[in-house]
Order: structure tokens, then C-alpha cells, then sequence
């Protein structure tokens, strides 16, 4: 697998970045339909989780054979391959805290060998962090945060996609929370203040965190020029319809992280 992937700027459609799915492709797909996302010239980028909790976890899996769709990897997908291919990754071979699990992963049960061996093919090929490059901003894709000790992009990049050493800020890439839970509703200009402004990337956008404070609901998160982006939409049935703003799947386009579709 590629830890870091950096995707060249898309100049003949649009670049939208979608929140966690959690086995809600068929939600997702509405979605798409509601933008009319255009395969043959749209990208569909997700900040991870696409498995566990809802009822489509292989089929949301299976988004990632297609040519316009691209995800880094989230906690629930590493949970998965930790506990049911630990030899695909030296660091879920050598570390125990990888092999913390999310869910029972009991859907996996429920494929036959063929499938399960084909879903675990499409999360090992999900990296850690994308970098995209537009016409403007430059924005990065990590599932939960890039961690204060890094003080630039360059820097947290470099160890992500490294052999040695790397491990933990792989780790922090999918697990951690501490500036998560720091995050305050977004304006609708989206203009960073200074404080924990990640220096070297324009944007970094991320999911893992349910942005949502019952019974205002889901909003988007964000901190310097940082953005949370999992605004619950994979609930199930009516979870939080009685909220100001329901739970939903958020779709932003890459260079306007505050300004969903």
C-alpha cells in the first residue's frame, strides 16, 4: 500500500470530499444523486470509515474499484484489517494498540471467503492521508487529526509515508481526538483564526469525530484551518430527526471545506 498518496489537480470536473460512510452506500449514492455528481469528470474523496454500523459494509467497500472514488483510511478500517489480516501492515503486526477494535466486525462473518478476501484487498489499498492538488488551495485528507506536536504538513507527511519511525503518527492519522473535541461550529465565510493553523497545506479536512451537540445537531467542526466533517449521517432510522439540524451525510467541495453542497 501507498501511506501517502497525492492526487494532481482535477481540471475537468469538481473534487467533493464526503464525510464518514459507515456501510451507507446506498444513502451516499442519494446523495451523489442529489449534486448531480458526474462520474466521468467528478472525484469522490472520503475522510475513511467506510465500513461498520450500517448495513452495507462490503458494498461501501467496494467503492474503492472505482476510478472516481478515493478514501484514506479510518479507525473502523483499520480495525477490520487488524483483526482479520494483521500481517498486511508491519504496523499492525508489531504494535498491540492496533489491534483495539471498533465493532465486533460481525457483517465480516457473513461473507463467504471470496468476498471477504476481496474486501480486505480494497482497505489495505486505502493510505493514510491524501494530499489534492487544485486550481487554488492545497488541502490534505486525514481521517482524525494531524497531531499538535507536528507544526507543519511537510513534517507529519514525511512520517506518515516513512518506513521508520512512523508508526505513531500513522496511529494518531486514524485514532486521535485531543483537537477534535476543540472544534466549534464553522462560519459560513470559513476563514481560519491564527491558533492551530496547520502551516505548510492550505486546508486539512478529516472525519472520525461526530460534529454533532443534541439538540442543535450536526454541524462542521473546525479549528484554525482544520474541518470536521462527520455530521452523523450514517445513523440509523430516525436517530436525532427531533435536532434543529438532522444528521446527514456532509458533502464540501475540496477548496471550500465550510460550504457544503
Amino acid at each position: 500500500m501507498e501511506r501517502l498518496i497525492r492526487l494532481p489537480a482535477n481540471t475537468s470536473g469538481r473534487d467533493i470530499v464526503v464525510g464518514d460512510l459507515h456501510g451507507q452506500r446506498s444513502r451516499l449514492e442519494g446523495e451523489l444523486e442529489r449534486i448531480a455528481f458526474e462520474p466521468a469528470r467528478d472525484r469522490l474523496i472520503c475522510v475513511g470509515d467506510l465500513v461498520d454500523r450500517g448495513p452495507e459494509s462490503a458494498f461501501t467497500a467496494a467503492l474503492m474499484d472505482e476510478p472516481w472514488f478515493y478514501s484514506v483510511r479510518g479507525n473502523h478500517d483499520l480495525s477490520v484489517l487488524a483483526a482479520f489480516d494483521a500481517g498486511c501492515d508491519p504496523d499492525t503486526a508489531g504494535d498491540r494498540r492496533w489491534d483495539l477494535i471498533c465493532d465486533d466486525h460481525a457483517w465480516m462473518a457473513e461473507l463467504d471467503a471470496a468476498a471477504a478476501a476481496t474486501t480486505l484487498a480494497r482497505l489495505r489499498r486505502m493510505p493514510y492521508a491524501l494530499e489534492i492538488a487544485t486550481v487554488g488551495p492545497t488541502v490534505a485528507i486525514v481521517h482524525a487529526e494531524v497531531p499538535q506536536r507536528f507544526g507543519n504538513w511537510q513534517a507529519f507527511s514525511d512520517e506518515i509515508a516513512g518506513e521508520a519511525n512512523g508508526a505513531a503518527a500513522r496511529y494518531a492519522a486514524c485514532w486521535e481526538r485531543n483537537l477534535a473535541y476543540q472544534a466549534a461550529p464553522c462560519d459560513a465565510v470559513g476563514r481560519p483564526e491564527q491558533a492551530n493553523v496547520l502551516a505548510g497545506i492550505d486546508h486539512v479536512i478529516h472525519g472520525h469525530t461526530p460534529m454533532a451537540s443534541p439538540p442543535e445537531g450536526a454541524f462542521i467542526g473546525r479549528i484554525g484551518n482544520r474541518y470536521w466533517i462527520d455530521t452523523v449521517g450514517w445513523l440509523p432510522g430516525q436517530t436525532g430527526s427531533d435536532w434543529k439540524s438532522p444528521p446527514h451525510f456532509t458533502l464540501v467541495p475540496v477548496e471550500r471545506p465550510w460550504d457544503p453542497l
